[in-house]
């Protein structure tokens, strides 16, 4: 099943799980920004008649009067477009957090299908939402930018980086893995995995054809891990090979992903034996990690599997 958005674009098959409210929230979102953009340009157009008129008269010229369909001042719509992107930072926000939800959502259904349940098969459909929701960010932050232009503003400052913010959530957040490697990895023997980063092309990271990386950590330090104490490169527990894979951005599907498919386990280390106890083997995670350069500052991206 599909169906186009408000922009023409066919939405990807639904499949097993319904994500028709998120698409109906971006419908509604795009509705919002096509609004704004619109009051925008009228705002601007008639702030630039106000300046004209204002630079005549200083000069002593007759200035040109081009009367405007508002009624409002120029501050009171002023303020209420700096409302307005308010309302669609919010908006955004609340669709951003579905997202990320459903996305774990899949996650757990992914975990799931290892022990017989049924593959989820929508991702590229979250893809969509997360290009989207890219998209309706730029938008946003131009209008913010722009807003910004006709003079200095403690709220849209504040808009400005809550924006930021979100943005680095997502780009943090669809750094995933695809493909999972088996629960139970032995040595020697080749595993595969695929990563995918759910952002596509939209902020041409993939043009620099980043490199993930894989590293085995023991359980108690994957569950320390978060992105704000990891360091690069991590402190491993063994060894491997065929751990290192560049990522592709392929144009028919959209997905930019890295594909390993001989990635070996040579060697882990092992808990030490203390006198006379019984030392099981120790759980063990794999680290996925990639290095990427987005507007000129690199920005690290992992994730424990």
């Amino acid at each position: 099943m599909s169906m186009p958005p408000g922009n023409g674009v066919m939405l990807p098959p639904l499949a097993d799980d319904d994500l028709m409210p998120l698409y109906a929230s971006l419908r509604s979102l795009s509705d919002g920004t096509a609004q704004m953009r619109t009051t925008l340009l009228a705002f601007q157009n008639d702030q630039i008649i106000a300046n004209d008129f204002f630079n005549g008269y200083q000069s002593g010229l007759e200035p040109l009067h081009i009367p405007s369909t508002d009624t409002l001042s120029l501050t009171e719509r002023k303020n209420g477009l700096i409302m307005n992107v308010g309302i669609l930072l919010r908006e955004y926000g609340v669709i951003q957090d579905q997202l990320i939800v459903a996305l774990k959502v899949w996650q757990r259904k992914q975990a799931f299908a290892g022990n017989g349940a049924p593959f989820p098969t929508y991702l590229d459909g979250i893809q969509y939402v997360v290009e989207s929701l890219m998209d309706r960010m730029a938008d946003i932050t131009l209008f913010i930018s722009n807003l910004l232009h006709f003079g200095d503003d403690p709220t849209l400052n504040e808009f400005l980086t809550h924006a930021q913010t979100l943005h680095n959530i997502l780009i943090f957040s669809t750094f995933i893995v695809e493909k999972q490697p088996p629960q139970v990895k032995k040595k020697g023997s080749k595993l595969q995995a695929t990563v995918r980063w759910l952002i596509g092309d939209k902020l041409g990271i993939n043009l620099s054809k980043p490199v993930v990386k894989c590293e085995i950590l023991s359980e108690a330090l994957a569950k320390r891990l978060t992105i704000e104490n990891i360091h690069m490169p991590p402190e491993c527990n063994g060894k491997m090979t065929g751990n290192e894979c560049q990522m592709e951005f392929d144009a028919s599907n959209r997905s930019f992903s890295a594909n390993f498919s001989n990635l070996v386990i040579h060697d882990n280390k092992r808990s030490v034996k203390k006198g006379s106890e019984i030392v099981a083997d120790g759980k063990y995670a794999l680290l996925f990690y990639t290095t990427a350069i987005y507007k000129g500052y690199a920005i690290n991206v992992s994730l424990p599997k």
